[in-house]
């Protein structure tokens, strides 16, 4: 009897702690979770939202704000000329996990790393010649804790494009009158 309560006690706290799309256990599963379930449902019209700072989504509502009141027919805030979650334009629209090959790392804490194909299914010869690499992307999402769960604070577009700062600059573009 002791070593059955023993065994569910044990069961029920691995189980506890393996990650799941409602708990994940470092920044790095967030994301990877994320990337998971946003493949999967991406030809359906609800798809899932990437859990976001207060302050990068107090920014984001600022810049659609901004791009209401002042942008007129200009393409104008987060999101508008392109998916953010991949930095593309154009994705296959058959994408998988397995065939984008995704491959997602945390080298420092609260800095995760993603590599990913946007279009495994176009033949390099159709990307641009001077890119062989043209569908690859790789992304560095700055993570904190807010509320006990990972939540990205900024993500850089090839390691290095900031999208609050093009989220700023774009708010800067359209100055107060």
């Amino acid at each position: 009897m002791k070593i059955s309560i023993l065994l569910l006690t044990f069961l029920a706290v691995s189980q506890a702690k393996t990650p799941t799309p409602t708990n994940p256990q470092t920044a790095a599963q967030s994301i990877e979770v994320f990337y998971t379930d946003y493949m999967g449902k991406f030809l359906r019209k609800k798809r899932p939202r990437l859990a976001i700072s207060k302050a990068f989504q107090a920014l984001i509502d600022r810049n659609a704000q901004v791009c209401k009141e002042k942008a007129g027919t200009n393409i104008c805030g987060y999101g508008a000329s392109g998916d953010v979650y991949f930095n593309a334009q154009e994705i296959d629209p058959h994408l998988t996990v397995k065939k984008s090959g995704m491959k997602v790392t945390e080298p420092v804490p609260g800095e995760v790393h993603l590599t990913i194909n946007v279009f495994p299914g176009r033949k390099r010869a159709q990307a641009p010649p001077s890119d062989k690499n043209y569908y690859d992307r790789f992304m560095v999402f700055k993570m904190i804790q807010e509320e006990g769960r990972w939540v990205v604070d900024d993500i850089l577009e090839e390691g290095k494009n900031s999208q609050r700062k093009q989220i700023e600059d774009e708010i800067a573009h359209y100055p107060e009158k």
